[in-house]
């Protein structure tokens, strides 16, 4: 896939083209992505525009994207898309009119000659630029337009708020069903206190990436991948507080793996969640309650994977 952030002096093939936010790449906008492909030919490319960050996402975590950029990437090209164009929503673009977008951008640089957007999706200064107003004006920019409704789970619609929502509350399982697949966290497993093997439960520690949106604090039920491995376990996500940390971490038992993986890329996906973060009184208490933990995953595993 063709990657681009910011493109200025590129300009795509003439493509069949999405427009969206795509943060997580939820079942709504598998939709579009379903369409693009769908539609996509010898004579037209096809092509994601979207937003690598938004001015308020800078400020507000609560507005962190569900997935990092790079994770992004390797889905759009997974899914087939040939071009992927990425702009930071800054004031330039948050100043355009809906006309300058469609001409200057959508058109002028992307060569779209087929418009996939979702029905709900704005563009263009306060937010004036609609799917309607596009389809109504396709016409005179000569291009195609397909809306494609919104999606719902029963009667929710389907939204990268939505996921948030369920994320901040663990109720992993409505947010998964959202996505279409398990909210993942990715990065390189590093040292920590080795205080769980001291206590006989090791854990491998991979630290929460900034830039990415962090759910309920607490343990998780994850499916993990090492090299290609596919491994079980018990995810803590929070900071320790029984024995005082002070970086965010995904600290994960993983069930009868003994190899060292230190410096290794680990991806953690979240299954269940069993119980928030909560500080112990002692060490012994919290081994006792990891156990319990660790306990009750497996028989989860056993009954849903075995």
């Amino acid at each position: 896939m063709n990657y681009y952030h910011n493109p200025v002096n590129t300009t795509f093939p003439p493509c069949v083209i999405a427009l969206g936010k795509f943060d997580g790449i939820h079942v709504g906008h598998r939709k579009l992505i379903d369409e693009v492909i769908k539609r996509k030919s010898e004579e037209l490319k096809s092509a994601v525009f979207t937003f690598d960050k938004s001015i308020l996402e800078f400020n507000d975590p609560d507005l962190l994207p569900i997935m990092r950029e790079e994770e992004r990437i390797r889905l759009f090209e997974e899914l087939g898309i040939d071009y992927m164009a990425s702009y930071t929503f800054d004031d330039n673009l948050m100043n355009m009119t809906r006309e300058e977008f469609t001409r200057d951008i959508l058109i002028g640089r992307l060569s779209a000659k087929v418009v996939v957007i979702g029905e709900d999706f704005r563009f263009g200064k306060g937010r004036e630029g609609s799917a309607l107003w596009l389809k109504e004006m396709s016409s005179e920019y000569g291009i195609e337009v397909v809306i494609v409704p919104d999606v719902t789970e029963g009667e929710i619609r389907v939204s990268s708020s939505m996921i948030r929502e369920y994320l901040s509350n663990g109720d992993i399982v409505k947010a998964n069903e959202m996505l279409g697949r398990p909210y993942s966290i990715e990065g390189q497993i590093i040292h920590g206190r080795e205080l769980g093997r001291t206590i006989g439960i090791p854990t491998t520690n991979v630290r929460m990436p900034a830039e990415q949106f962090v759910p309920l604090k607490g343990v998780y039920i994850t499916k993990n991948y090492i090299d290609g491995e596919v491994i079980y376990g018990v995810t803590n996500i929070g900071f320790k507080p029984t024995v005082n940390g002070h970086h965010l971490l995904a600290e994960t038992n993983l069930f009868n793996f003994y190899k060292d993986v230190y410096d290794r890329m680990m991806k953690i996906e979240l299954l269940e969640f069993i119980r928030p973060e909560k500080k112990f009184g002692s060490v012994m208490e919290l081994q006792s309650e990891m156990e319990n933990n660790i306990l009750y995953a497996q028989n989860y595993v056993k009954k849903r994977f075995n």
